[in-house]
């Protein structure tokens, strides 16, 4: 178990899982976005990589998918109790919408890959 938990670490940090999951809470919402396609690789790396036995367990993984995407979920919350989106000009808050809307597709697009393409 212990050599597993090191062959993960490695890759959380080949990845720079730290560096992105510190940045959603800091970075705009279109720089989150941009740090999907990583973070889904990493997982795919954990998922598939064979030096990991037992493998890593799809509960665990589910629960990761669920942890990641309360953390963009709540990073969406943050940037809505932040901004006055009633008194805002109209051209923002669509602006913000559709960034929100963007991160919530990419993400739910890698998850799609993930698990109905590459983990078959």
């Amino acid at each position: 178990m212990k050599a597993n938990a090191t062959i993960i670490n490695s890759h959380f940090k080949n990845y720079e899982m730290s560096k992105i999951f510190r940045a959603i809470n800091t970075d705009n919402i279109s720089m989150i976005t941009g740090s999907i396609l990583t973070i889904t690789d990493c997982l795919d790396k954990i998922w598939s990589d064979d030096r990991i036995f037992p493998y890593y367990p799809q509960e665990r993984m589910c629960n990761t998918f669920k942890v990641i995407s309360k953390s963009f979920g709540s990073r969406i919350e943050k940037d809505f109790k932040e901004s006055d989106v009633w008194q805002s000009q109209f051209s923002r808050v669509r602006s913000k919408l559709n960034e929100c809307m963007k991160l919530c597709t990419e993400w739910k697009a890698g998850m799609r890959d993930l698990t109905k393409i590459n983990w078959k």
